[in-house]
């Protein structure tokens, strides 16, 4: 009979039965009611959030088991109103959370961009330069006719918000060395979270929760003090409401009628369309406002291995039904205000109050499974229109590196950033930003790559100009805490240290999971290596 009541309670939740609606308030809102307001201030569940100590990686309140009963209850109904609104002629799957904002008349583009540093930010000046507001033109409908085209464009303004998390805050606003901008841009406090630490994901939920507070914010970027962009602001604007990738222009022949074209004319015919997506883009394409980009997959992708599968889906597991939890490479997404602000009243909604991020406290790089797994909790993975399977932050992994540690650590680009590395890395991986550069770079280098072509000016000098810098151009660690863990801080000992130090994306040392190697074998000599190592590191 519990089995029975408990069905037709999800039922009536999904359904939005009369049944429902006598039950209480907050129980509507927590199985996802109908009824439930999108308009309601950002996140309560911060305030639960906030009871947990800040520099705490555990919640003493979170119980794995009764986590993954609410949440099989949510995907339940999720499924129950995909059903239902399938068999609806125009009718399309109801959402968990989240207020929608896809008015074609909205005319500004506000982006946060949200970075979690240790104690340094060397591109400072950079995202000050970049975040200059400035207004493009984009089309309200591309199949519009050339008649009506300037009633078919709307004039959208672009502006930019920076807010940063720092490890060492404290630091930061005690030093004498710090600047007035870059104080002013930190939040209150801190969370210290390590390198491959649950942490991070708290860090980066609390820079979400203060970027949203602003009512002009309309995207959410994530990023380290290693991010820079490669693309204007409008260029970033025009890319993500339409889902277009901003092709790096080659510099014109002397006498090419092109070079009668005007810088505007230049700049449109450099956008095309995701060449990277399987999805085809729709014939009538609108601006998008709610589409987030996120790369990532799941547990039946090719992408999947043995690894994601012992430190991520085992762990997670527990949790959180497997179909659910995905990861993405690079973790570092950006999301719409839609699905940011979905994320964000998940917990309260849905859990009861119960936080998500201790789910993922063993979880290897927890930041790339978590925004991902939320996104997929709140039903908008499976919506091509709601989710660019795009990263818009390029990373490079050097998968044969000799020393395997190399492996798990992006590539840094101090040495070789160029205009040339810029076209390749727009044009084959659809990029508006990159990672990693440690070092402050030539900003008369920078703005003759990215702001004056993005302008529609040719690069004047040669295509090999780069940035002096003198870092190699691999890096010794992540660079979201490589400097402290570089330099032997105690904070680092513990139960990171024992975790091991290659990552999912290393398939020639773990091997594919659908190869003959035995698994059990190759993971306790992976396993075996990676402990010895760490061990005679912190001799």
């Amino acid at each position: 009979m519990s089995d029975f009541k408990s069905l037709l309670s999800v039922f009536q939740d999904a359904t939005g039965l009369s049944a429902a609606s006598s039950r209480k308030g907050s129980n509507n809102n927590r199985n996802g009611g109908a009824g439930g307001s999108n308009n309601q201030p950002i996140i309560t569940n911060q305030k639960k959030n906030d009871e947990v100590d800040l520099e705490s990686s555990a919640d003493p309140n979170f119980s794995a088991s009764l986590m993954k009963q609410r949440i099989e209850r949510v995907l339940s109904i999720q499924q129950i109103r995909k059903s239902t609104a399938s068999g609806s002629v125009g009718s399309k799957p109801i959402n968990v959370g989240g207020q929608a904002n896809n008015d074609a008349s909205q005319t500004s583009f506000h982006l946060a961009v949200c970075a979690t540093i240790v104690e340094d930010f060397p591109h400072e000046e950079l995202w000050k330069r970049w975040m200059t507001s400035t207004t493009i033109d984009i089309p309200n409908n591309i199949n519009s006719s050339n008649d009506n085209a300037e009633e078919a464009t709307n004039t959208i303004s672009c502006s930019s918000e920076l807010y940063i998390h720092a490890k060492h805050a404290k630091q930061i606003l005690n030093s004498n060395s710090s600047s007035s901008y870059l104080k002013s841009k930190l939040l209150p406090f801190s969370h210290t979270p390590n390198w491959n630490d649950v942490r991070v994901i708290r860090a980066m939920l609390s820079l979400l929760q203060q970027a949203l507070q602003d009512d002009k914010t309309t995207h959410v970027l994530f990023c380290t003090e290693s991010c820079i962009p490669i693309v204007t602001l409008g260029e970033a604007a025009r890319s993500i409401l339409l889902d277009e990738v901003c092709v790096w222009e080659e510099k014109k022949k002397d006498g090419d009628d092109a070079d009668a074209a005007s810088s505007d004319d230049r700049k449109e015919e450099g956008m095309q369309k995701q060449p990277l997506s399987q999805k085809k883009q729709p014939p009538s394409q609108q601006p998008n406002w709610n589409r987030s980009y996120i790369h990532c997959y799941n547990q039946n992708s090719p992408q999947c291995t043995r690894f994601d599968e012992h430190n991520c889906w085992s762990i997670l597991s527990k949790s959180i039904p497997p179909s659910a939890i995905h990861k993405a490479l690079p973790g570092w997404c950006l999301l719409s205000r839609k699905h940011a602000q979905s994320i964000l009243e998940f917990p309260e909604k849905h859990l009861d109050g119960m936080n998500l991020w201790p789910a993922f406290e063993r979880v290897w790089a927890p930041e790339e499974v978590y925004f991902p797994t939320a996104l997929a909790l709140c039903g908008y993975m499976e919506e091509e229109e709601e989710v660019s399977k795009r990263s818009v932050t390029h990373s490079e992994w050097d998968t044969r590196a000799s020393n395997h540690k190399d492996r798990a650590h992006p590539l840094t680009y101090d040495d070789k950033f160029d205009d040339e590395l810029v076209r390749r890395v727009r044009n084959e991986n659809g990029a508006l930003f990159m990672r990693k550069l440690k070092n402050e770079l030539d900003l008369n280098v920078w703005e003759e790559i990215v702001i004056r072509r993005g302008k529609g000016c040719s690069s004047g000098h040669s295509n090999k100009r780069a940035a002096p810098s003198s870092t190699s151009t691999r890096s010794g660690g992540n660079d979201y805490y490589n400097r402290d863990r570089d330099r032997g801080r105690s904070d680092y000992r513990g139960r990171n240290d024992s975790r091991h130090h290659y990552d999912s994306r290393h398939n020639q040392y773990y091997g594919n999971r659908n190869n003959s190697h035995d698994r059990d074998t190759d993971r306790r000599r992976s396993y075996d290596h990676g402990s010895s190592t760490k061990r005679q590191r912190w001799r």
